[in-house]
């Protein structure tokens, strides 16, 4: 399982099997052991990438390689495995990582080697997944794109470091997901950028289309069932508060988008957890 670190992984289109990519798990593996059962996942054809937020509060947690090693699963590189690795590697709190809910991975302090390999793994997760698919790129990160276009974010993603803003915001931002009656600072937007335009490209609405992919995944902020917002998913339906496991065909995304696009209730009425429980 050993990985260089690269913010950005590329995967060729899958030519023999499914992609799918799964919701933040939260070492609730059971409930994702009996999906793909389900759905007769076979590791050798089919693929699965994850929008990170393997760990944490779920008591699964500690088996957390095994699972990945099981799965053969892709992630990216969520907010609570980036706090892990900055508590192990570059001098954070520990009581940042035990109100994330990593008491699982403190308790493992008997065992050196056992952390070592999961902070290892999680260094080298990439900020960004990127998927070939017949119906064009798909892009993966934990929390949002903070740029207008996908291309745009991979460069800020490979040039920055780790304080990097851009890296932060990717898998911590939740502007995307707010309440539109939350999001007043829009038209002072829109009035800026029709006074300004040679900057307006640098902005963003919350809910905008992400240009240069068909569509990007993500999680990071609960709801109680999947919700689109132009072609970005959040497929973080609340698994480890007790909501179901959202597990994403890549070839359903056209559906999905088409279905948004035409105002159809593919999706449900959308209801977000409690603030604060998706940290």
């Amino acid at each position: 399982m050993q990985q260089t670190f690269s913010p950005v992984r590329r995967f060729k289109k899958n030519t023999c099997g499914r992609d799918f990519v799964v919701g933040d798990l939260h070492g609730c593996f059971a409930q994702l052991r009996k999906e793909l059962a389900l759905r007769q996942y076979d590791p050798a054809r089919d693929r699965l990438f994850a929008v990170g937020d393997l760990v944490d509060r779920g008591v699964e947690s500690p088996a957390v390689l095994d699972v990945v090693r099981q799965f053969q699963i892709h992630s990216v590189r969520g907010n609570h495995e980036d706090v892990i690795v900055r508590w192990h590697r570059h001098g954070g709190k520990a009581s940042a990582v035990r109100c994330n809910g990593g008491e699982w991975l403190l308790d493992m302090a008997d065992d050196a080697q056992a952390v070592d390999d999961i902070v290892n793994y999680m260094a080298a997760l990439p900020f960004a997944i990127e998927i070939e698919t017949d119906d064009g790129l798909v892009g993966i990160v934990h929390a949002n794109v903070p740029l207008p276009s996908w291309s745009q974010m991979i460069r800020a993603l490979e040039q920055e470091n780790r304080d990097g803003p851009i890296r932060r915001k990717v898998i911590w931002d939740r502007s995307r997901w707010k309440s539109r009656r939350t999001t007043g600072l829009a038209s002072l937007r829109r009035f800026a950028a029709q006074l300004f335009p040679r900057v307006a490209s640098a902005w963003r609405e919350p809910g905008g289309r992400v240009d240069g992919v068909a569509a990007v995944v993500v999680g990071h902020t609960p709801m109680r069932v999947p919700k689109v917002r132009a072609n970005v998913i959040n497929v973080d339906t609340g698994l480890v508060y007790g909501g179901n496991l959202t597990l994403l065909r890549l070839d359903e995304i056209p559906m999905l988008l088409n279905r948004t696009a035409r105002k159809e209730p593919a999706l449900g009425r959308s209801k977000q957890y409690p603030a604060g429980s998706g940290v």
